[in-house]
């Protein structure tokens, strides 16, 4: 599995995984940083970017922005980190 090693505490919501949301006439998206992974629905149905070199987008089943979040929220908390093949089949 690939995961990050910790960064120091900050005012994240989850410590140190960093989530960015942002909505526009477009669609809307969902970062995870540290480990680059994107869900998104800007250029069609609603799919996740792996981390970089990792593949191309994988679709997923449609949900809100505040779904996706919560199912990110949920699994970070749960593991202590992200692990993306994990996450992508809790988001299908």
């Amino acid at each position: 599995m690939n995961e990050v090693d910790r960064l120091p505490r900050g005012r994240d919501l989850l410590g140190w995984i960093r989530l960015i949301q942002r909505r526009s006439p477009r669609g809307w998206s969902v970062m995870i940083t540290p480990q680059e992974i994107r869900i998104d629905n800007f250029h069609g149905p609603l799919h996740v970017h792996p981390p970089r070199d990792r593949g191309d987008p994988e679709p997923i089943r449609e949900r809100s922005m505040d779904a996706v979040r919560e199912i990110v929220r949920r699994h970070a908390e749960a593991r202590g980190t992200v692990r993306f093949e994990e996450l992508l089949e809790e988001l299908r």
